[in-house]
């Protein structure tokens, strides 16, 4: 089993979020996510090198061991030794050591990304996605 634990972060505060886009663009892995009260949250992970998106009723496996954890209701999760770390290492001949790369796992209403990176990501609030009246 993965071992996991959720990544407080000052702009991270109005869970559940929502994917809004997913885009690689320029080396770097932008995720625009909306909270629950509108806010726009910007997600940048400039050193990826390899991620997945799952609907999260697909990803059942990864949401049960999440619950397991007490991850649910996290949007950013640290995995631990993870299995996906594990297939990387496999994967690239262990090219680059398991110990600088990092497994993310983002946890949104409806989807599952997992993005194993280099560097942490760069979190900023980013617009309103509600038109204040």
């Amino acid at each position: 089993m993965n071992k996991y634990a959720p990544i407080e972060h000052e702009s991270l505060t109005e869970a559940p979020y929502v994917l809004l886009s997913l885009a690689e663009s320029n080396g770097s892995l932008t995720l625009m996510l909306e909270g629950a009260r509108g806010t726009g949250v910007s997600v940048c992970f400039d050193g990826h090198v390899f991620y997945s998106k799952m609907d999260e009723g697909d990803a059942l496996h990864t949401v049960h061991e999440l619950k397991q954890s007490s991850c649910i209701g996290a949007t950013l999760i640290e995995a631990f030794d993870s299995e996906l770390l594990h297939w990387f290492s496999r994967e690239s001949f262990g090219v680059r050591s398991g110990n600088v790369l990092t497994h993310y796992v983002l946890l949104t209403l409806d989807d599952v990304v997992n993005v194993i990176s280099l560097d942490p990501p760069k979190i900023s609030l980013g617009w309103s996605a509600k038109n204040d009246v």
